[in-house]
């Protein structure tokens, strides 16, 4: 669906005010908003993603986290990849490109922006490799973690999410009182 240069120039200024805001806190919904407008990489919902996987369509999906280590560490999505969001194309596909045959492919990070903005720069080249689809989780981890689904360490199951910074940690449903 194409936006017009003034409704996105005036989501850009409803943003920006909502940031800047010293009591205002963005919501999830209208950060995923901003980013569908921005990038024109295909959005998947966390639960409808959540539904195939519980379905015999699992080992059609392959994840990769386009967080930092830091964040990778604290938490993830079970079989998650983790890669530097500022990899350069030619790197991921040297190094993962075997692995996209035939598979729906999804990048995810906290709420989206930088899987969406690495996922569009290489979903043309990831398709042509053989990829079923390239698609953002939309909301990002932080989408999936409000939804009540698992996500894990090293260890296993964990409650613990990275916050990413205190303003989009803001946007985290904690689950534990404990946890901070």
């Amino acid at each position: 669906m194409a936006f017009c240069t003034k409704q996105y120039l005036a989501f850009s200024l409803l943003l920006l005010t909502f940031s800047t805001s010293a009591h205002a806190q963005i919501p999830l919904w209208l950060v995923e908003q901003g980013i569908s407008l921005q990038f024109s990489i295909p959005q998947i919902d966390a639960g409808e993603l959540k539904k195939a996987l519980q379905s015999d369509r699992r080992s059609q999906y392959i994840f990769f986290d386009t967080r930092l280590q830091e964040e990778f560490q604290t938490s993830h999505l079970p079989e998650a990849i983790q890669i530097d969001p500022e990899m350069e194309p030619e790197v991921f596909f040297k190094i993962y490109g075997h692995l996209l045959s035939d598979k729906e492919v999804i990048f995810y990070c906290s709420v989206g922006y930088r899987s969406s903005k690495f996922a569009e720069t290489v979903s043309p080249a990831a398709e042509k490799r053989g990829a079923k689809s390239v698609s953002n989780l939309k909301g990002g981890i932080f989408r999936w973690y409000n939804a009540g689904y698992a996500v894990v360490d090293k260890n296993g199951i964990t409650d613990a999410i990275h916050p990413y910074n205190e303003e989009w940690g803001s946007l985290i449903e904690l689950r534990h009182p404990n946890l901070k």
